[in-house]
């Protein structure tokens, strides 16, 4: 594994532990829980670019495809 793919790895893994999820048409949600229901608001998928680069205060890309990669099972 590559530097910039362990970034990827451990941003997806934060962002998991922080209830967000991806889609697979390139957006996020956060997830929230009501009355043992989630709910999924949406942001788009610039915004989940944004805060991996505020993790690693690096330029890094957002490739959607490696992400889904490593974690499909976490596709709503």
């Amino acid at each position: 594994m590559t530097k910039i793919e362990k970034n990827y790895f451990i941003a997806v893994k934060y962002l998991i532990n922080q209830n967000f999820k991806l889609k697979e048409h390139q957006t996020f949600g956060l997830v929230t829980k009501k009355n043992n229901k989630f709910f999924v608001l949406k942001s788009k998928i610039k915004k989940l670019t944004i805060l991996i680069k505020f993790l690693f205060k690096s330029p890094i890309i957002l490739k959607i495809k490696f992400l889904k990669k490593i974690i499909p099972k976490f596709y709503l």
